[in-house]
């Protein structure tokens, strides 16, 4: 009970906004500020070899071929919870995968692919929740801002009146506006 008490959450939060220094949210969490490549397990370079990368390509072009990669490669199943080693591996032997999972292993592949990624996690309430999701975002040059992109689901948004993809932010937005969004599967 104590584990997950709504006042930890409370105070985490305050935690992190007291300590964060950047100018906006664009400044939060990103992988590749507090990892290496050169941490990353070498099955993610083995498997990254597989994948139809090439060194032109725009960071966006990229995030979507290896997430198209992943879920023609990975059927999923069960949590697993594990090292991002154990995790691609037993995804990769069809034993298991959910959203935090392919976004873990996502992560890794950026990391190595020089795509800048960040992690989000959304839930229905911080006590005792009934539903949660996890989902990346990768910066693109080619469109100059942060980019959502659901790998589990393969899917990211745009306004609906766009082909422009929305950043995390801007489809949280967009929700509370009451503007509509589309869904866009890949």
């Amino acid at each position: 009970i104590f584990k997950r008490h709504p006042l930890l959450y409370y105070s985490r939060y305050l935690l992190l906004a007291k300590n964060f220094k950047g100018k906006n949210s664009d400044d939060v969490g990103c992988y590749n500020d507090i990892n290496a490549p050169t941490d990353v397990p070498q099955i993610y370079f083995e498997t990254s070899d597989k994948m139809a990368l090439s060194p032109g390509m725009d960071a966006f072009d990229k995030a979507i071929a290896i997430s198209t990669y992943l879920r023609t490669n990975i059927k999923g199943g069960p949590g697993l919870s594990l090292s991002s080693d154990k995790t691609l591996r037993l995804m990769l032997e069809g034993k298991g995968g959910v959203c935090n999972d392919f976004s873990q292993v996502f992560n890794n592949f950026c990391l190595i692919n020089d795509i800048r990624v960040k992690e989000w996690n959304c839930v229905d309430r911080f006590f005792k929740t009934r539903f949660g999701h996890t989902f990346n975002e990768i910066y693109s040059p080619k469109y100059q801002k942060w980019i959502a992109i659901d790998v589990h689901q393969t899917f990211y948004f745009t306004p609906e009146d766009s082909d422009i993809p929305l950043s995390a932010v801007e489809i949280f937005k967009r929700g509370r506006d009451g503007q509509k969004k589309v869904f866009r599967f890949f």
